[in-house]
């Protein structure tokens, strides 16, 4: 049931798009391929090989790299034989081109947490989106496309002027089970649980973040900020990311769930034609956005385009009545 007070109250969503992670940092989808394909360290590893001979055979990429097919093309080609479950020839057998697909997707991650750490343009760009914010002192709630966790890291300075993000999602930080033996700097408190006179923005990213470890056996998410978790180039495993105690030790690796011990992935939906939202969280924050969008007095968008992939984003606000929003 939609509370009356909250209904009536003047809400504002702002929707972020690739154009502001650009600003802060974060490379345009042309760049993280050209990232792949000419970083030593991804064509020296092994995954890295695989994924540009993959390339070469199916692309023609030559060894200067100046013929790239888009990212959308490379995973539209890969969902084809995928999801009809055929192979590509003797030597793509389909269980190949998932692996391949997977390698791809942390390809992509690894690339975005290397390089939007260089220098502090994403703090430049987001201090001042988060600063505009303070002084228009409305009720605000964001949507975003984005998955980098540059978004968070420059919220930071907000805390001590009392605000909060709410994610909207049950995070494995708010459990006992799961915490009792990981570093405190780990524990949230929910925001909707706040303390009187906080200011809680509601942030809704629905193709998941770079920082959000998903265990898939408790469909739990672990929250982990500031701690930018990235894979294995040799393995495609998920790096353990170190928490160290107050004497600069090492004493925490949790790149597996502490409950059910099973391997943590990077939540995220890749940049595919071919969207899986079965993920019930992201499934439960599309419909939590809609309503929040169905609330809204004002909507603003930022850096956002509506590319052809983002067919669901399309229809999102196909089920919003935009006619009556500012």
């Amino acid at each position: 049931m939609i509370n009356i007070e909250e209904q009536t109250t003047t809400n504002t969503v702002i929707f972020l798009g690739a154009g502001i992670s650009y600003v802060a940092g974060v490379p345009i989808q042309s760049e993280i391929l050209k990232t792949i394909c000419n970083n030593k360290e991804i064509f020296y590893s092994n995954n890295g090989n695989i994924f540009i001979k993959f390339l070469k055979d199916n692309f023609g990429l030559n060894e200067n790299c100046d013929n790239l097919p888009t990212i959308e093309e490379i995973y539209f080609f890969l969902d084809f034989f995928i999801s009809q479950n055929e192979n590509l020839n003797s030597k793509y057998p389909v269980e190949k081109l998932k692996n391949i697909w997977n390698i791809f997707t942390q390809l992509i991650c690894s690339v975005i947490e290397t390089e939007v750490y260089v220098g502090n343009k994403a703090d430049n760009a987001y201090n001042k989106f988060w600063q505009k914010l303070v002084e228009l002192n409305h009720k605000i709630s964001i949507i975003t496309t984005n998955y980098d966790s540059c978004f968070f890291e420059s919220f930071d300075n907000l805390y001590s002027q009392n605000y909060l993000l709410n994610y909207n999602i049950d995070f494995a930080n708010y459990y006992d089970e799961y915490m009792r033996d990981i570093n405190s700097f780990f524990w949230w408190d929910k925001a909707e649980e706040g303390v009187n006179n906080t200011k809680i923005i509601d942030v809704y990213k629905l193709h998941g973040s770079l920082e959000w470890l998903y265990c898939s056996n408790c469909n739990k998410v672990m929250h982990l900020p500031f701690f930018h978790a990235n894979y294995n180039l040799e393995n495609g495993e998920l790096k353990q990311p170190l928490i160290f105690n107050e004497k600069g030790e090492s004493i925490q690796r949790i790149a597996t769930c502490p409950v059910d011990k099973c391997k943590y992935q990077i939540l995220i939906v890749p940049p595919t034609y071919n969207k899986n939202f079965n993920n019930s969280i992201l499934k439960d924050l599309y419909f939590k956005a809609l309503r929040k969008l169905r609330m809204a007095k004002n909507i603003i968008f930022i850096g956002y385009s509506f590319p052809d992939a983002d067919y669901h984003i399309k229809a999102l606000f196909n089920r919003v009545n935009m006619s009556k929003k500012m």
